[in-house]
């Protein structure tokens, strides 16, 4: 009865038939070499399976005239290996496929398993068995984890510390940015004698965010420059280079000017421009582009004539007055980054110091203040305009100033209609945080302090999630300074 409860056959059907007329084959074996076997005088034990879900194990002995044989219907411990076997599996594509980099070391900090993003994130791709961590992480990584996991390995009795960033820069130049963690892997005695580095590779995020705040720090610095030279009185042409070097965040400016008289030579530069360099803009023999051009320009390598000798590369900008050049504004950096990314917003700097010169052509004082106020207007909106990010200027009724063309593609509102009806632009920007009074308590201290990230719905339905900066400053408006505030954002779904 028990064997026909495990195979589910009939006695009636198996009484007096050969066994392999009856039962499955089992595995490894067919009925026949069983038979010799057992009756050989050995014992054999052997698994068949009626089905891909259940498990039967036998034991056959020989007996006084044939074979004995026992079975057991183990087809829960069977399931249960199973699932165990696709957990395990489903655990190593898990492993392997996520983002975040993953090992398992001991306290000789050797490496036992690790993942493929850990190897990627350190442009490995090699079999990283064995390897002691510190021949392959930077030193400001091994640092950080040897920091998090020694009080572990020493079995101080201290709490975990919370996880560091560590920053860094391949060999290949690429930046790297990877917030790390280490968690220990406690015996039952309480000992720890492994643990797993958790490494997150925040560069992206970290690097937009930075340049966020970078954005935001050089319109506040370019409004300030601007109201700066349209309100105070006369600057020295060296007093204007350090101001504006501060804007651009370069390693020395200067500023070549000419008269009808004679060619451009150096009128003023920043403390860091070399007595070296030629005085005279013509020796500096910057690539032929430049000439008569009224263009800026990025120059790198040869292009740089004599500049090349000091600095990696640099931006030339032309000073005009009704389209003749009077002069040039050389921006010079001596670093590896690329200040190409500045360029839209170094070149209104230019255009800063090229209203404030051309200004001094106005020979009254109503005249020369209203050219100021018209040039201050202009740059505001060249200003906001030439970014690739949307951007928006309020006043503190929240009525609109300024609304870019990125903003009228994220909302869906044209500046007309922004301008017209204010209350519909800013509905539409702020609805994804509850309306203009929240817009406001980010910016109680004159800044939100962090990145603010939310959702617009455009008038399409569409709806598109940015991180924001908000800004409260001031702005000239018509010959009245009054205080207005600043949004700016980054289209990004990864940015929180």
């Amino acid at each position: 009865k028990a064997m026909s409860g495990i195979f589910r056959i009939p006695q009636k059907h198996a009484i007096g038939k050969n066994i392999q007329d009856v039962l499955v084959s089992p595995v490894l074996y067919s009925w026949d070499s069983v038979e010799k076997k057992v009756l050989g005088g050995k014992q054999i034990k052997v698994v068949c399976h009626p089905d891909t879900q259940r498990r039967i194990e036998c034991t056959f002995s020989p007996g006084s005239s044939g074979m004995v044989g026992t079975c057991f219907d183990t087809t829960e411990s069977f399931q249960a290996e199973n699932r165990l076997k696709t957990s395990r599996k489903m655990n190593q594509a898990y492993f392997h496929s996520v983002s975040t980099g993953l090992v398992l070391f001991d306290r000789d900090y050797r490496i036992l398993v690790a993942n493929r993003s850990f190897g990627s994130m350190f442009g490995l791709v090699e079999n990283l068995l064995g390897i002691h961590l510190h021949e392959i992480l930077p030193s400001e990584s091994y640092e950080i984890i040897e920091d998090l996991a020694r009080p572990f390995f020493s079995n101080h009795s201290q709490e975990k510390e919370e996880a560091r960033t560590a920053r860094f820069i391949l060999p290949d130049e690429t930046r790297r940015i990877i917030l790390q963690d280490v968690h220990p892997i406690h015996e039952d005695h309480g000992e720890v004698f492994y643990a797993v580095g958790i490494f997150e590779d925040v560069s992206e995020k970290t690097i937009k965010n930075e340049n966020n705040r970078k954005f935001l720090d050089m319109i506040r610095k370019m409004n300030l420059l601007a109201d700066t030279l349209l309100t105070t009185g006369a600057f020295s042409t060296a007093e204007i280079a350090e101001k504006l070097r501060d804007c651009v965040d370069a390693d020395a400016v200067a500023i070549y000017l000419s008269d009808p008289l004679s060619d451009s030579r150096l009128a003023g530069c920043t403390s860091d421009w070399p007595d070296d360099i030629p005085d005279m803009f013509l020796e500096l023999r910057l690539a032929p582009v430049l000439v008569d051009s009224d263009t800026g320009y990025r120059l790198t390598g040869d292009d740089m004539g004599a500049l090349d000798s000091w600095f990696t590369s640099c931006l030339v900008f032309p000073l005009e007055s009704d389209r003749k050049t009077s002069g040039y504004i050389i921006m010079a950096t001596s670093g590896t980054d690329s200040p190409i990314e500045l360029f839209p917003l170094a070149e209104i700097s230019a255009k800063v110091i090229r209203a404030y010169y051309n200004a001094s052509e106005y020979e009254t004082e109503i005249e020369h203040l209203d050219h100021l106020l018209s040039r201050q207007s202009k740059l505001a909106g060249a200003l906001i305009n030439s970014l690739d990010v949307p951007v928006a200027l309020f006043r503190i009724d929240w009525s609109v100033i300024l609304w870019n063309k990125p903003m009228e593609e994220l909302t869906g509102v044209s500046f007309d209609l922004a301008t017209a009806r204010s209350e519909i632009a800013s509905d539409i920007l702020f609805n994804g945080i509850g309306g203009i009074s929240v817009a406001q308590r980010y910016i109680k201290n004159g800044y939100s302090e962090f990145p603010e990230s939310w959702e617009v719905e455009n008038q399409d339905g569409k709806t598109i999630r940015c991180t924001w900066r908000l800004l409260r400053t001031e702005s000239v408006e018509g010959r009245n300074l009054e205080p207005v505030i600043a949004v700016a954002g980054v289209k990004s779904d990864d940015v929180y």
